[in-house]
């Protein structure tokens, strides 16, 4: 189940057209796996009962999706992230911070149906690509 999410989801990144319109398609995919699979995606993303073996799953589970992607848009998009803690280091922190974004969007949508799935995507977009676009071009965060 876990594999074929991974694979509805990034399927789009590895299309035709610009970055910013696969990651587009790719978050409409991810919100729309979780509309079209509704009990797969609760299984997969939702929070977990505590129960010791359902966390264990959770943890092996949930950090597929989004180390790929982010590992891919990193490479593809030539974002420098490299410092002394290391590349790798800072792509799992991408893919942390992008997955968990939109599973959060992706449940606060599950108890309000009445948004439609293109707002959350123009959202999404919005705050991510904007980030991703910016850190493209060199520009970091200075205190």
């Amino acid at each position: 189940m876990r594999d074929r999410a991974i694979e509805y989801v990034t399927t789009h990144l590895k299309t035709d057209g610009s970055a910013e319109a696969r990651i587009r398609r790719t978050i409409d995919a991810f919100f729309g796996y979780a509309q079209d699979h509704p009990f797969a995606w609760r299984i997969l993303f939702q929070e977990s009962t505590g129960d010791a073996e359902i966390v264990e799953a959770h943890r092996r589970i949930q950090p597929g999706a989004p180390m790929i992607g982010a590992a891919s848009l990193a490479r593809e998009l030539r974002i420098e992230l490299a410092d002394d803690r290391g590349e790798q280091v800072k792509i799992e922190m991408l893919g942390e911070l992008w997955g968990s974004a939109l599973k959060g969007l992706a449940r606060w949508r599950y108890h309000r149906s009445d948004v439609p799935r293109d707002e959350l995507v123009e959202v999404a977009v919005d705050a991510l690509w904007v980030g991703l676009e910016r850190l493209r071009t060199g520009e970091r965060w200075r205190p």
